[in-house]
């Protein structure tokens, strides 16, 4: 009888340590997986730390472009109402010169 019971302890143990090991297996690779979440929400953080910067970049370069397409827009209207003063006024002067 005390055989048996020994037998059945051994057996018990060996369960338990194969459980043991089979947790501990887990647990590694449940670990590494995790560092490698981590690396990779690291390395996203960083594309997206990024892309933020190129797109502030972008942003402020539109904005330079807009202010240039503007002020570039109001001299074509300035340049426009000078060609319109200096064609009525030479079309004044061909008037006033033909009636002399």
């Amino acid at each position: 009888m005390a055989k048996i019971t020994l037998q059945l302890a051994k057996k018990s143990f060996a369960d338990a340590r194969a459980k043991a090991q089979s947790l501990e297996a887990v647990q590694k690779k449940a670990s590494a997986e995790a560092k490698q979440a981590q690396k990779q929400l690291r390395e996203a953080e960083e594309r997206f730390k990024k892309a933020s910067a190129a797109s502030e970049a972008a942003t402020q370069q539109a904005e330079n472009v807009a202010e240039q397409v503007a002020g570039a827009n109001k001299a074509v209207e300035d340049a426009k109402r000078a060609v319109e003063s200096a064609s009525k006024e030479l079309e004044s002067l061909f008037s006033e010169a033909r009636g002399k």
